[in-house]
C-alpha cells in the first residue's frame, strides 16, 4: 500500500507537468499559426491596395460608368498587365477561391490569346466610346468581336470582392 502511494505521489506532479509541457507547446502552435495568420492577412492587404484601383478602373471601363471617359484601351490593357503581374506574383497569399474568381474576372473582361504578340482584348460594347471626341480609330482593334454580358461582368466582380474580403478576414454575406 505504502508503494502505490510512493509512486501516486510522484505520479501526480509528473503527469501535470507531461501536461503542462503539453499544453505550452500547443499554445506555442496556436501563436505561432495565428502570427502567420495576421502576416498573411497584411500581405494580402498590400497586395490589395496595389490592384484595387486598377481592378476598379478596369469594371468601370467596361461598364462605362464612373470616370471611365478618362481612360484610353491601352491604359486599360496596362492596368490588366499591372494586376496580373502582382495576383500571380503573389498567388501564394490568395485562396484558391480569390484567385479563380480573379480569373474568371479578368476572363470575362479581356479577350487573351489573340496572337503572337498581340495585346489582350477588352470585351466590351465600343458604341459609347466611339462618341467621344477622344476617340481614335485604331483603338477599335484594342476591343473584342466577343463582348461580356455586362451582368455577367458585374456579378463576376462582386464575386470577386467578395472572396478578398473573406480572405481578408471579413466575411461579406450580400
Amino acid at each position: 500500500m505504502e508503494i502505490v502511494q510512493v509512486i501516486l505521489s510522484f505520479a501526480t506532479p509528473v503527469t501535470i507537468l507531461i501536461l503542462g509541457i503539453w499544453a505550452k507547446k500547443i499554445a506555442r502552435e496556436h501563436e505561432k499559426r495565428t502570427s502567420l495568420t495576421a502576416k498573411i492577412i497584411e500581405k494580402r492587404v498590400f497586395v490589395y491596395e496595389e490592384i484595387g484601383k486598377n481592378l476598379n478602373d478596369i469594371y468601370v471601363y467596361l461598364m462605362q460608368v464612373g470616370d471611365w471617359k478618362k481612360f484610353t484601351p491601352m491604359q486599360i490593357v496596362e492596368k490588366k498587365r499591372e494586376v496580373d503581374r502582382l495576383m500571380y506574383v503573389n498567388r501564394p497569399y490568395w485562396s484558391e477561391r480569390v484567385f479563380s474568381s480573379y480569373t474568371v474576372f479578368m476572363d470575362s473582361a479581356f479577350e487573351t490569346f489573340t496572337g503572337e504578340g498581340e495585346d489582350a482584348r477588352i470585351k466590351t460594347e465600343t458604341r459609347k466610346f466611339e462618341l467621344l471626341s477622344s476617340w481614335q480609330q485604331d483603338w477599335k482593334k484594342r476591343f473584342s468581336d466577343k463582348k461580356t454580358d455586362m451582368s455577367i461582368l458585374k456579378l463576376n466582380y462582386t464575386t470577386l470582392m467578395k472572396n478578398l474580403s473573406t480572405d481578408f478576414g471579413f466575411y461579406q454575406d450580400s
